[in-house]
């Protein structure tokens, strides 16, 4: 027989030995239970999802520096980029270490990696993932 809950064993119980019949009116307790546990992980990881996509998007705006020449940036990796706009669960921290150089400046030989963001952008981002290496 169909359920509101899914498919449930034991369209003819009353056919079967008690015992058994005990064990299926079981399994479709726990069936029921553990389908209740899904429908209620997937509604919070749907929830989740939202938060990450709305955080992403609002962010999204703040990262172009503008054109303006003169106007303040940073530097940041842009697969770090990518992979917090695209992962549900975003990066522990913001990493910049492999862009810099010797000396802590950014590192010409590695400008194809680089991606600048503005400093609102940096601060927002900054604050939530806090920057492993100079901004």
């Amino acid at each position: 027989s169909c359920s509101a809950d899914g498919v449930e064993i034991g369209g003819g119980l009353e056919e079967l030995p008690e015992h058994l019949a005990h064990q299926v009116r079981v399994y479709n307790e726990q069936m029921k239970e553990q389908a209740q546990t899904y429908r209620k992980q997937l509604a919070e990881m749907q929830d989740v999802i939202s938060a990450r996509r709305a955080e992403v998007r609002q962010l999204l705006t703040q990262l172009p520096v503008g054109d303006d020449p003169e106007a303040p940036f940073y530097w940041m990796e842009a697969d770090w980029l990518q992979s917090w706009a695209q992962d549900v669960t975003p990066p522990s921290c913001i990493d910049t270490t492999s862009l810099v150089c010797a000396h802590g400046n950014a590192d010409p030989a590695h400008v194809a990696r680089m991606k600048r963001v503005s400093t609102t952008a940096w601060r927002q981002l900054s604050e939530l993932y806090p920057p492993k290496g100079p901004p």
